[in-house]
């Protein structure tokens, strides 16, 4: 599960605020350009994106393209 476009971390940064920094990943290129597009449009400095994907195994993945973000998938 990632980041997806970014709705939750506004609130993560907004709690954290300037006492460190949040941790965004995701996986999907599409959808990583459009978390940036939020943090930037919200004014947001604290957050740390990663255009990565975490699986528990040195294997090759796959992500799915889905009409919307919330329905890609990462298979292994």
């Amino acid at each position: 599960m990632g980041t997806g476009i970014g709705c939750e971390m506004i609130s993560f940064s907004l709690a954290v605020k300037q006492s460190g920094p949040v941790f965004l990943i995701e996986a999907h290129p599409k959808i990583f350009k459009c978390l940036k597009k939020t943090c930037e449009y919200n004014g947001l400095k604290n957050f740390v994106p990663f255009n990565i994907a975490v699986v528990d195994a040195d294997k090759e993945v796959f992500l799915g393209e889905a009409i919307y973000h919330y329905c890609n998938s990462l298979k292994t």
